[in-house]
Protein backbone atom coordinates (compact mmCIF):
# COMPACT_ATOMS: atom_id res chain seq x y z
CA UNK A 1 0.00 0.00 0.00
CA UNK A 2 1.16 3.38 -1.15
CA UNK A 3 1.65 6.04 1.85
CA UNK A 4 -0.97 8.35 0.06
CA UNK A 5 -3.53 5.62 0.34
CA UNK A 6 -2.69 4.43 3.73
CA UNK A 7 -2.94 8.40 5.06
CA UNK A 8 -6.42 8.58 3.40
CA UNK A 9 -7.85 4.94 4.58
CA UNK A 10 -6.49 6.92 7.97
CA UNK A 11 -8.37 9.60 7.58
CA UNK A 12 -11.09 7.85 6.15
CA UNK A 13 -11.52 5.72 9.41
CA UNK A 14 -11.20 8.96 12.05
CA UNK A 15 -14.12 10.27 10.11
CA UNK A 16 -16.01 6.88 10.15
CA UNK A 17 -15.28 7.36 14.00
CA UNK A 18 -15.52 11.01 14.71
CA UNK A 19 -19.33 10.49 12.96
CA UNK A 20 -20.33 7.22 15.36
CA UNK A 21 -18.96 8.81 18.24
CA UNK A 22 -21.18 12.37 17.91
CA UNK A 23 -23.85 10.02 17.72
CA UNK A 24 -23.21 9.05 21.61
CA UNK A 25 -22.90 12.26 22.63
CA UNK A 26 -26.55 13.22 24.53
CA UNK A 27 -27.83 10.90 27.60
CA UNK A 28 -31.00 10.77 29.23
CA UNK A 29 -32.01 10.66 33.17
CA UNK A 30 -35.34 9.35 33.72
CA UNK A 31 -36.92 9.74 36.89
CA UNK A 32 -40.93 8.11 37.77
CA UNK A 33 -42.58 9.34 40.00
CA UNK A 34 -46.35 8.49 40.91
CA UNK A 35 -49.42 10.91 41.57
CA UNK A 36 -52.41 10.47 43.84
CA UNK A 37 -55.26 8.81 42.37
CA UNK A 38 -58.16 11.25 43.21
CA UNK A 39 -60.56 8.40 43.60
CA UNK A 40 -63.46 10.15 45.15
CA UNK A 41 -62.51 13.51 44.80
CA UNK A 42 -59.66 15.74 42.73
CA UNK A 43 -56.56 15.52 43.91
CA UNK A 44 -53.23 17.38 43.38
CA UNK A 45 -49.60 15.97 43.23
CA UNK A 46 -46.63 18.93 43.42
CA UNK A 47 -43.26 17.74 42.26
CA UNK A 48 -39.55 20.28 42.54
CA UNK A 49 -37.14 20.23 39.83
CA UNK A 50 -33.16 21.10 40.05
CA UNK A 51 -31.48 21.09 36.66
CA UNK A 52 -27.27 21.26 36.39
CA UNK A 53 -26.36 22.14 33.28
CA UNK A 54 -27.76 22.50 29.74
CA UNK A 55 -29.97 20.30 28.13
CA UNK A 56 -33.95 19.47 27.63
CA UNK A 57 -36.25 18.55 30.33
CA UNK A 58 -39.49 16.73 29.03
CA UNK A 59 -42.57 15.66 31.42
CA UNK A 60 -44.30 12.15 30.01
CA UNK A 61 -47.50 11.27 32.03
CA UNK A 62 -47.17 7.85 31.93
CA UNK A 63 -50.42 6.33 32.73
CA UNK A 64 -54.13 7.57 34.33
CA UNK A 65 -56.35 5.11 34.58
CA UNK A 66 -59.52 5.83 35.95
CA UNK A 67 -59.24 9.33 35.13
CA UNK A 68 -61.47 11.69 33.58
CA UNK A 69 -59.50 15.01 33.77
CA UNK A 70 -55.97 15.48 34.06
CA UNK A 71 -54.76 19.04 34.64
CA UNK A 72 -50.97 20.19 35.50
CA UNK A 73 -48.83 23.50 35.53
CA UNK A 74 -44.75 23.86 35.14
CA UNK A 75 -43.85 27.09 36.54
CA UNK A 76 -39.86 28.19 36.68
CA UNK A 77 -36.83 28.51 34.23
CA UNK A 78 -39.59 28.36 31.48
CA UNK A 79 -43.11 27.49 32.55
CA UNK A 80 -45.84 25.36 30.49
CA UNK A 81 -49.40 24.85 31.23
CA UNK A 82 -52.04 22.41 29.85
CA UNK A 83 -54.69 20.23 30.22
CA UNK A 84 -56.75 17.14 28.49
CA UNK A 85 -59.65 14.70 29.07
CA UNK A 86 -58.05 11.17 29.25
CA UNK A 87 -61.05 8.90 27.69
CA UNK A 88 -62.83 7.63 31.07
CA UNK A 89 -61.97 3.99 32.68
CA UNK A 90 -59.37 3.72 29.92
CA UNK A 91 -56.69 6.24 31.23
CA UNK A 92 -53.67 7.05 28.55
CA UNK A 93 -50.19 5.78 28.14
CA UNK A 94 -47.53 7.75 27.29
CA UNK A 95 -48.46 10.91 26.38
CA UNK A 96 -45.89 13.90 26.40
CA UNK A 97 -47.25 17.20 28.89
CA UNK A 98 -44.16 18.62 27.19
CA UNK A 99 -40.68 19.60 26.02
CA UNK A 100 -38.41 22.78 28.03
CA UNK A 101 -35.04 23.97 26.52
CA UNK A 102 -32.30 24.90 29.83
CA UNK A 103 -29.52 26.27 29.33
CA UNK A 104 -29.17 27.52 32.73
CA UNK A 105 -27.54 25.76 35.39
CA UNK A 106 -28.98 25.69 38.56
CA UNK A 107 -32.53 26.15 37.13
CA UNK A 108 -35.65 25.18 39.26
CA UNK A 109 -39.18 24.29 38.62
CA UNK A 110 -42.16 23.15 39.85
CA UNK A 111 -44.56 20.80 38.53
CA UNK A 112 -48.24 20.35 39.78
CA UNK A 113 -50.81 18.19 38.69
CA UNK A 114 -54.85 17.43 39.55
CA UNK A 115 -56.24 14.08 38.92
CA UNK A 116 -60.11 14.53 38.52
CA UNK A 117 -61.57 11.19 39.30
CA UNK A 118 -64.03 9.63 36.59
CA UNK A 119 -67.61 10.20 36.81
CA UNK A 120 -69.94 7.28 37.57
CA UNK A 121 -67.32 5.33 38.98
CA UNK A 122 -66.24 6.74 42.05
CA UNK A 123 -63.77 4.67 44.68
CA UNK A 124 -61.06 3.60 42.20
CA UNK A 125 -57.85 4.15 44.00
CA UNK A 126 -56.01 3.77 40.52
CA UNK A 127 -53.00 6.26 41.20
CA UNK A 128 -51.00 8.01 37.90
CA UNK A 129 -47.32 7.91 36.51
CA UNK A 130 -45.35 10.41 35.36
CA UNK A 131 -41.69 10.46 33.64
CA UNK A 132 -39.52 13.33 34.15
CA UNK A 133 -36.75 13.18 31.58
CA UNK A 134 -33.50 15.05 31.30
CA UNK A 135 -31.50 14.80 28.12
CA UNK A 136 -27.99 16.11 28.39
CA UNK A 137 -24.93 16.52 27.05
CA UNK A 138 -22.25 14.44 28.08
CA UNK A 139 -19.00 16.46 27.13
CA UNK A 140 -19.90 18.75 29.71
CA UNK A 141 -18.33 17.76 32.26
CA UNK A 142 -20.91 17.33 34.91
CA UNK A 143 -21.61 14.29 37.35
CA UNK A 144 -25.34 12.26 35.75
CA UNK A 145 -26.83 11.99 39.09
CA UNK A 146 -26.93 15.52 39.79
CA UNK A 147 -28.18 16.55 36.47
CA UNK A 148 -31.68 16.48 37.33
CA UNK A 149 -33.20 15.98 40.71
CA UNK A 150 -36.86 15.65 41.37
CA UNK A 151 -38.71 15.82 44.76
CA UNK A 152 -42.33 15.30 45.66
CA UNK A 153 -43.72 18.49 47.17
CA UNK A 154 -45.13 18.09 50.81
CA UNK A 155 -48.98 17.34 50.37
CA UNK A 156 -50.64 20.29 52.39
CA UNK A 157 -53.39 19.35 55.23
CA UNK A 158 -56.77 20.12 53.98
CA UNK A 159 -58.51 23.74 55.39
CA UNK A 160 -61.30 20.61 56.83
CA UNK A 161 -58.88 20.00 59.00
CA UNK A 162 -57.99 23.26 60.17
CA UNK A 163 -61.82 23.88 61.08
CA UNK A 164 -62.65 20.30 62.66
CA UNK A 165 -59.69 20.18 64.70
CA UNK A 166 -60.61 22.49 67.39
CA UNK A 167 -64.49 21.94 67.78
CA UNK A 168 -63.06 17.77 67.81
CA UNK A 169 -60.66 18.88 70.78
CA UNK A 170 -63.92 20.67 72.09
CA UNK A 171 -65.71 18.01 72.53
CA UNK A 172 -62.65 15.58 73.89
CA UNK A 173 -62.96 18.81 76.75
CA UNK A 174 -66.66 17.98 76.98
CA UNK A 175 -66.57 14.31 77.44
CA UNK A 176 -63.51 14.43 79.70
CA UNK A 177 -65.30 16.92 82.23
CA UNK A 178 -68.53 15.43 82.32
CA UNK A 179 -66.67 11.99 83.33
CA UNK A 180 -65.02 14.15 85.75
CA UNK A 181 -67.82 15.63 87.53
Amino acid sequence: MRPKSLMLSLAFTSLVLLATSASVIAATISIPQTGSSGANDPVTDGWDIIISGAGTLEITLVQADYSEYFQWNLTGSQSGSGEFSPLPYVGVSNTSLGSWANNAPGASYSFTATNYPATGFPGFPIDYTLDFSFTYDELDGLNPPDRIIVTPNAVPLPAAVYVFAPALLGALGLTRRKTQG
